[in-house]
């Protein structure tokens, strides 16, 4: 039988090319990814030989061992990890987008191994929906544990969850509850009107849970889900069946397997002008280009009944994990100033904007707009 003919000049080309990359590395940078490398290693050798010698251990002994070295030598690889990465910061910050994706490719390619340890980072850096943020990313930040089979795994799956950016991501599932209870109690609750609301890119919609917490919640509120991952959309129904299930009535709710583009496409079922009192977008436009942001805002507005109400989410150029998220995390996103989110509502007539944060950590940051009247 003859034998296959394959043509590998394209895996050749590549394969010169981020060789070649390798030259454009500024020395300092390879210096310190060799220092890191080299002592992350150490210390995965330390917390490795610790689950070697608890091997015959019974459970219940390895957890109380665990949950000790967790806490304490866990903590101080943590302290240490947190001061590599203030050294990554002032390595690159001067940097250019082209350095910056070069270099983190040198230092992904440099410490692979040590970020499959981590089921968070593999996940960011895997993107097996197509992109980092997706719903069980937010699961795990959400849930914010230990996880992983062994002590390093777990130390590297835990800190990239406790950043400042992880926090603010927990901080405004509560903070979306909060602003609809604000507003059905100011507007909606001494007329029959349910209050309708659409949240777009919803992922799995766990704030759902704090925005249905009594029976008497489902007959306040009406909302419509948004997303283009499928499987983020079938999440979020078992999340609604589990409230129907713990309030014993179901709650109206509408689901559209879309994405933003096709959504304004004209073939869109959903696209009907002022039909909904409240909107919010929390983590879709830190993916989104200008003109797209632009262009999606206004749509979104046009959405808006009079009075009705904006809310979208956009990280700050001042997020401190910045260069953690895109160098570790192969996590980029659009992040923007005050200024420039204000801008995207620039051509609306018409409207009332506010910029405010999660925190006084400028990392957060929201776009409240007001369809005045």
């Amino acid at each position: 039988m003859a034998r296959k003919k394959y043509s590998f000049n394209y895996a050749y080309e590549n394969l010169d090319l981020v060789l070649n990359q390798k030259r454009e590395i500024k020395p300092s940078f390879v210096n310190y990814t060799s220092d890191l490398t080299y002592d992350i290693r150490v210390y995965k050798h330390f917390f490795d030989s610790i689950d070697k010698e608890i091997e015959k251990e019974t459970e219940k002994e390895k957890l109380v061992i665990v949950k000790d070295v967790l806490q304490e030598q866990g903590r101080q690889f943590m302290s240490f990890f947190d001061n590599k990465l203030d050294d990554l910061n002032n390595e690159v910050k001067n940097f250019s987008k082209k350095e910056h994706e070069k270099h983190g490719f040198y230092l992904r390619k440099q410490i692979w191994d040590i970020i499959l340890t981590s089921q968070f980072l593999t996940r960011t850096n895997t993107k097996p929906r197509g992109y980092s943020g997706d719903s069980q990313i937010l699961a795990m930040i959400y849930d914010n544990e230990y996880v992983g089979k062994t002590i390093f795994s777990k130390i590297m799956h835990k800190h990239p969850i406790e950043t400042t950016a992880a926090q603010a991501v927990r901080t405004r599932r509560g903070f979306i509850s909060k602003l609809l209870r604000s507003l059905y109690e100011e507007r909606f609750s001494k007329i029959n009107e349910s209050l309708k609301f659409l949240s777009v890119a919803c992922g799995s919609a766990v704030e759902l849970q704090d925005i249905f917490k009594a029976k008497e919640d489902a007959g306040k509120f009406e909302c419509t889900l948004l997303d283009q991952d499928i499987l983020a959309l079938n999440e979020a129904k078992e999340n609604i069946q589990k409230i129907n299930e713990y309030l014993k009535r179901k709650i109206k709710v509408n689901f559209f397997i879309e994405s933003v583009r096709t959504m304004f496409s004209g073939e869109s079922d959903l696209v009907n002008k002022e039909q909904f009192h409240f909107i919010y977008a929390l983590g879709l436009f830190d993916y989104l280009t200008l003109p797209t942001a632009k262009v999606v805002l206004r749509r979104l507005y046009d959405m808006l009944k009079p009075n009705g109400k904006l809310l979208i989410g956009n990280f700050h150029f001042s997020n401190p994990t910045l260069y953690y998220m895109e160098y570790w995390g192969d996590w980029v996103l659009y992040y923007r100033t005050e200024e420039e989110l204000l801008d995207l509502v620039s051509d609306i007539p018409n409207v009332r904007a506010d910029i405010y944060f999660s925190s006084e950590v400028k990392c957060q940051m929201y776009l409240e707009v007001e369809k005045l009247a």
